[in-house]
């Protein structure tokens, strides 16, 4: 069983996820082609944050509103798929070794 998570500032390897080299590079290769980190890790991320006060009118917010607001200011999943994607692309010699398939350059 393996068990990758993300936040706006890491990517949790859990179980056997995180037992060699080979398995992190084949957890982020499967975290890419599924296109994470998504808006559902955007939504579980901030549902774990402790309460920042980060507008005048956030207490105003229903739930629903404010978790959009958090996540639209503090994450940037787009930023952090690239950041994947680079990472791999730079693994490539590793990737043919452990036959796994070759990244294309973003």
């Amino acid at each position: 069983g393996e068990r990758v998570t993300a936040s706006n500032l890491a990517i949790g390897l859990k179980e056997q996820a995180g037992r060699s080299e080979v398995a992190i590079r084949k957890a982020l290769f499967a975290f890419r082609e599924a296109g994470r980190p998504d808006q559902s890790d955007v939504g579980e991320y901030v549902a774990r944050l402790e309460r920042t006060r980060l507008s005048k009118f956030q207490p105003c917010l229903p739930p629903q509103l404010e978790q959009g607001f958090l996540a639209e200011l503090l994450t940037e999943p787009e930023v952090a798929r690239g950041v994947v994607a680079q990472y791999l692309g730079s693994s490539a010699t590793v990737a043919q070794d452990e036959g796994l398939p070759i990244p294309e350059k973003p």
